[in-house]
Formats: C-alpha cells, structure tokens, sequence
C-alpha cells in the first residue's frame, strides 16, 4: 500500500532550494559533480514555486518546479505554468511520488490563476497520463553556409549589431515580447524576469536586425570551434528585411564553419525563401515535442477562434475542478466560456480539448484515440471553431 507523500514548497528557503538543484541535476546533467550553485540562480528561483517531496526526516526524495510564464495562445496572452525539473532520485521511483508533486502543482498553478501549462517530457505518454498533449516537433534546420551566399548579392537597408547576451539581453528581451504577441504557442517567463533569464541561463552572442532605428530580427547563436557547427537557437524577424539582414550576417561565417544550424517552428518553410537553399531538416535529439494542457477551462476566453457555439462537458481526472460542463460561444470569432447548467451535446477529455485549443486536431484523430465523443451533426462546427494552427514553445526549460 503506498504511503501518503510528503510534500513542501521550497518560497525562499535556499537550503530547500539548493536541494532541488542537486536533484535536478542528478536527473538533467553529469553526476556527480560538485559545481557551486550561483546566487544568481538561487534569487532567480525564489520567483518560481518548488517543491520537494520529502521523507519523515525531511529529506528530499523528488522535486519539481512550476515557473510563472506567459504564452500566447491563438493570438491572446495567457498566464501558463512551465514545468520543469521533475526529478526523484533512483531509490524512490516508481512509488508514485511524481503523481503526488504533479497534483500538488495543478493545484498551485489553478490558486495562482494560471490557465495553461506546458512541460518537456522525458516521456511523452507519462505525461499523456496527466492530460497533456503532444506539440509538433521542433525542426533543426541544417544548411551549408555556401547556400546563405546569394543573399550578399543583395542590397538591404538596416544595419545588424552583434553582442554579449550580458550587453544585450534587455533589448532582446523586449523584441521577444513583441514577438510573442504574433507567435502561438510561444511561451516566456514574466516580463520583469525576461532579461535576467537570458542573462543567468543564454549563454550565446546576440544578433538584433534595425532598420531606420527599429529592431525588426534577432539570432542567437554558439559556434562550436574552427569549421564546426554555428548553432542558432533563436531565429525571428518581422519582415523579409529583418530576415534577410540575419542571413547576410550568417553567410559572413562561410570561411569559418561548416555547418549553420537553426531552430524553426514546424510550419516554417526555408526551402522557400531562395533557390538551391537545400536545407536538411532534423529534430531535437534531447526531447523532441514539448507538451501542454489545460489548466482552467473557465479561464480560456478571449482566444481567436472559428465562429461556432457548442455545450461540452469536460473530464479531468487530475483538476477536478474542470469537470464540469461549459458553453464555448466564439460566434464573433473571439471565444468566450461559461460554466453552465445546459445539457451537454458531447464530451471532452481535458487532454482532447488540449490538443483542438493547441493545434485543432481532426476530430477523428481525437475519437480514435478516445479523448472525445462527439456526435456527426456538430462535428464540422467544432472543427471549424478549431482552426488547425502549430504552437511554438521557443522558451526551454
């Protein structure tokens, strides 16, 4: 018989929290090692609400973290809880411990009102169990260098800048702001905080594109060594100026890698922004797709939708405050949510609703897989209140 868990919240007692570190990193980094933990990220976790399952003793046996975030979903901001560094140490798993620092999470993040959540999985079907559905995978984008050349040939108006992320991570912070804004899915932790991110955990130059004094694209990158691999981990623009100013910076590196390396949402497509570009698509080696779920189903007006009206009743195991029915009204292509008393026209798992909100799945992806029942006469309406879209995480945590 499983013995009840244990479980604290860390607030700002640095003991706790350094020992969530030590865990964390048995579970996400070379071990052991005896690396000192920074002030820096100390203070910076204080913001974020960890928490330690621990024994009779108080010692810790797991942890996790919720980090305060913000995600824009289907063009509105919403507050999101990104969950991170779930971690028990060998001799404590498979008792169900994580279950206990999932459901304590849930929690925390409903009292503190935030509407989405979103994880990397170390397993996707574990973290299926909890309601969370599978994002599109992110593309690495391999390029010769040589392909990047013709755009040298071309006059662009603007200039590009490059930086330390120390020198540039205020500037950059508030262009990534401004992008989230028009990028579904995207995900950032709390304004204030967005610049002290990038500072304690980006270590990598900083590119911004300007034309006539305005920002309007920035990279980062690392470049491996002498001929290696330059690896650019963000890559946004607002028009074709500021992209094409990133890809004159980049071919400027011809004689000096071999390889160019980009990370792109799935639905980006450079193949087509010049002939003989030839770009080899790949994806992340150490998690492929992000995830995300519902949090508060009642929290989710004021999202663009397809028009429609329909009465669903929702099922969630694990935030049972979700289930309920609810009236999902977006008749004005801005959807609106009540909880209501009407009798239900079909019902949805909290992991099926998930995914139409994050991606619009074909509903009869969603029936095979048995998240939903709905009946033939309103299918085509929620599909079209569900328009197919691909969210963008971009934030890694």
């Amino acid at each position: 018989m499983k013995m009840p868990s244990k479980i604290i919240q860390a607030h700002d007692d640095e003991s706790m929290l350094m020992e969530a570190v030590r865990l964390s990193r048995y579970g996400f980094a070379p071990t052991p090692q005896d690396r000192e933990i920074s002030r820096g990220v100390l203070e910076f976790m204080k913001r974020d609400h960890v928490f330690l399952c621990v024994d009779e003793k108080d010692r810790p046996l797991a942890t996790s973290t919720v980090i305060p975030m913000m995600q824009n979903v289907r063009g509105k901001p919403f507050k999101m809880g990104g969950v991170a560094a779930v971690v028990t140490y060998p001799e404590h798993r498979r008792k169900g411990l994580v279950k206990d620092l999932m459901l304590a999470m849930f929690k925390n993040m409903k009292d503190n009102r935030l509407v989405f959540s979103t994880l990397y999985p170390f397993r996707e079907s574990f973290y299926g169990k909890f309601g969370y559905a599978v994002f599109p995978q992110v593309h690495f984008v391999k390029i010769d260098p040589n392909s990047v050349l013709p755009f040298l040939r071309h006059q662009v108006t603007g200039r590009v800048e490059r930086r330390s992320m120390t020198e540039f991570c205020v500037e950059l912070a508030s262009f990534l702001e401004d992008v989230m804004h028009f990028t579904h899915g995207m995900g950032l932790v709390e304004s204030e905080r967005i610049a002290k991110w990038l500072q304690l955990f980006t270590k990598e130059w900083v590119v911004l594109a300007s034309v006539h004094g305005n920002i309007v694209g920035a990279l980062t990158y690392t470049i491996t060594a002498f001929r290696g691999e330059m690896r650019v981990n963000t890559f946004f623009h607002k028009n074709v100026e500021g992209r094409n100013l990133l890809l004159q910076y980049l071919a400027k590196h011809v004689d000096q890698v071999s390889t160019i390396r980009l990370v792109f949402p799935s639905q980006v497509r450079p193949e087509t922004w010049y002939e003989d570009f030839y770009p080899r698509v790949e994806t992340r080696d150490w998690v492929a797709s992000p995830m995300g779920r519902i949090i508060n189903v009642e929290g989710l007006s004021g999202m663009a939708m397809g028009n429609g009206k329909v009465v669903i009743k929702v099922i969630d195991h694990h935030c049972p405050w979700n289930q309920k029915s609810y009236l999902l009204d977006a008749r004005d292509g801005i959807l609106e949510v009540h909880a209501t008393k009407e009798r239900p026209q079909c019902t949805m798992d909290i992991k099926g609703l998930s995914a139409l909100v994050y991606m619009g799945l074909p509903i009869q992806e969603l029936e095979w897989r048995g998240l939903v029942s709905i009946p033939d006469s309103i299918k085509n309406e929620i599909q079209k209140m569900f328009p197919p879209t691909s969210p963008f995480l971009y934030s890694k945590f």
